[in-house]
């Protein structure tokens, strides 16, 4: 049976001769041919090295790559659409090859051709002169894809109450992504000994619960600012109509690709607060009353820590810290709502006097802890931490699907 699993270790390879200009963002989006590692290494690159000093090249294989202020700026960034904009730095040795996220060679090193495929320019293969000749003749560089459209969630964001947005996130949930995921929720409940139907209902509170952060005072007062500045921007010749006090902001109008929009929010007095980690301390007694968590020795103990980590980190893989927050008790009405919007069957219960609405600024996870209040990633120590894993990516997976699919039901 081994001898019938093939290898499939693949890098991606781009033939392009400025991907430093051309292909800062969404690389991925441009035609690629996927090759073994060893394709570009050993011998291979020796003889593609001799070919670069031959066609006097400045570069041989350069390799897609986030720098350090660019994932900085991504980790604070609240909307995780935001393109990452990649930098192409050449490949100093094979042994960098393998680990390569994408990797762009020039067009004098490689080609294609529709009847031969990807063709090395190195003289790996020894072709007939008229073969030669033809490659030597043709200009090839890879093309950026047509982008389907269909589905896409890459516009603009509009204004939304709480309410609404959840309820996109709910529809997206009970009408498609629960059933894709209803197979591994049942196998990963057979193996943590929980009860049938555990890891639905964490996920169903994931999602009401989720942005609860945003209905901080600050949150609002700064979404409302935002909101006027946009309409004086636009210059329309109309008063601009405050949204009424009983409005709660989940979204607001933003689009996310414009340079000057983004430029505008600068000259905010204040800074778009964040949301995620605030939203954990907000619900988490909340969640743990839901769970039917009494402490520690609970077995719906981990996944409290996988809710709370799905919610942490449903923008950024990093975040852990919370600013102090003040959520408006006349926001209590709309966090029913959208309690009740979610949670179709009745199945699971909740007690809004759970909710912790006044906070101090704190670590979910401080950097000295051994264990934090959610689920850190853990494959090695042992099969519990590796089952905890499993689920809190499922859970993490459910609440970021719904999140980008949320406004296609709206």
């Amino acid at each position: 049976m081994s001898e019938l699993i093939r290898e499939v270790n693949q890098v991606q390879l781009i033939i392009h001769d400025q991907p430093d200009e051309e292909l800062k963002t969404r690389p991925w989006r441009w035609q690629s041919f996927g090759l073994h590692p060893s394709a570009l290494m050993g011998k291979h690159w020796e003889h593609l090295r001799a070919c670069q000093q031959e066609h006097d090249l400045g570069w041989m294989c350069k390799s897609a790559q986030v720098g350090k202020e660019e994932q900085k700026q991504q980790d604070e960034e609240e909307d995780h659409r935001l393109p990452i904009v990649y930098t192409w730095p050449p490949l100093t040795g094979p042994e960098q090859i393998p680990g390569a996220l994408l990797i762009a060679m020039p067009q004098q090193l490689v080609t294609y051709d529709k009847e031969l495929g990807l063709v090395f320019l190195d003289g790996r293969i020894t072709l007939p002169p008229a073969w030669q000749q033809r490659l030597k003749e043709q200009v090839y560089q890879s093309s950026l894809l047509p982008q389907n459209f269909a589905g896409s969630d890459d516009g603009p964001t509009h204004v939304q109450t709480y309410r609404q947005h959840i309820g996109g996130l709910a529809d997206a949930y009970h009408y498609a992504i629960h059933h894709d995921l209803a197979y591994t929720m049942q196998c990963l409940e057979h193996l943590m000994n929980l009860t049938p139907g555990t890891i639905d209902t964490a996920i169903q509170i994931a999602i009401a619960t989720h942005d609860l952060g945003k209905l901080d005072a600050q949150w609002q007062r700064w979404a409302r600012a935002w909101q006027r500045l946009l309409h004086e921007k636009g210059q329309w010749s109309r008063t601009y109509q405050e949204y009424a006090q009983s409005f709660f902001f989940a979204k607001t109008d933003y689009d996310y690709r414009s340079d000057e929009q983004r430029k505008w929010q600068n000259e905010l007095s204040v800074k778009r607060p964040k949301h995620a980690c605030e939203s954990v301390m907000a619900a988490r007694m909340l969640i743990m009353h839901s769970l039917g968590i009494d402490g520690p020795d609970s077995p719906n103990f981990p996944v409290l820590r996988a809710v709370s980590g799905a919610i942490a980190h449903h923008h950024t893989p990093k975040a852990h810290e919370y600013a102090a927050t003040t959520i408006l008790a006349e926001a209590k009405e709309a966090i029913k709502e959208a309690f009740e919007v979610v949670r179709r069957d009745s199945s699971w219960d909740y007690d809004l006097d759970h909710l912790c609405l006044t906070f101090e600024k704190g670590d979910l996870f401080p950097t000295n802890a051994l264990q934090g209040r959610f689920t850190q990633p853990d494959v090695a120590s042992g099969p519990d931490e590796l089952l905890e894993t499993w689920l809190a990516f499922v859970v993490v997976r459910a609440l970021r699907l719904a999140d980008q699919r949320a406004d296609r039901y709206l």
